[in-house]
């Protein structure tokens, strides 16, 4: 019985020791499962990081390439613009149609080329304005700017014939006053 006993001791040990060997194996078996897991999980990071990290390229590319197209925008392709070089122009064909006719020194003649200046100087501010005031350069800024134009003119007409205390010209530098303060709000 002892004998029996002792082996079935020993047969207990060896089951116990057979029960260990398979946890353990289990336990590496799982465990390298999961490493493989975790390593399949760190490559698809990365690939998701990667795909991450070129989209934000590309956005960064695209909004770039925005910019850059809003920068190259002129403020030649304005409405104001386009306003002042219609008037521009009409003022040029009248300039010329007199000219042919009449000398420099005659009061028309002069008005014309005065306007014409005036309306090269306000081309001339526009063109320095920046990017971001292109949007505000609209029709009716164009319109503002070819009035006080004229507005200016007409106070130099008025100027070779009266003083500046002659109600006509007070009235026409207080309209002029009103349309520059316009002007100004709207670009400022």
């Amino acid at each position: 019985e002892e004998e029996k006993e002792k082996e079935f001791g020993v047969e207990e040990k060896d089951r116990k020791r057979r029960s260990e060997e398979t946890t353990l194996e289990v336990f590496f078996y799982v465990l390298t499962a999961k490493l493989l897991l975790l390593e399949e999980i760190y490559l698809q990071m990365k690939k998701i990081t990667f795909l991450l990290i070129f989209i934000l390229a590309l956005s960064l590319s695209s909004f770039s390439q925005s910019k850059i197209k809003v920068e190259t925008l002129s403020f030649k392709s304005t409405p104001a613009f386009a306003e002042i070089i219609l008037k521009k122009t009409e003022v040029e064909a009248d300039f010329e149609a007199l000219i042919i006719d009449y000398t420099e020194d005659y009061p028309k003649v002069k008005e014309n080329k005065f306007a014409l200046e005036l309306l090269k100087k306000e081309i001339e501010k526009l063109s320095k304005l920046g990017s971001s005031q292109l949007p505000k350069l609209s029709v009716a800024l164009g319109k503002l700017i070819v009035r006080k134009v004229e507005l200016e003119v007409e106070v130099k007409s008025l100027l070779i014939e009266y003083n500046e205390k002659n109600p006509d010209v007070i009235r026409t530098r207080k309209k002029l006053q009103i349309f520059e303060k316009a002007i100004n709000e709207i670009l400022n």
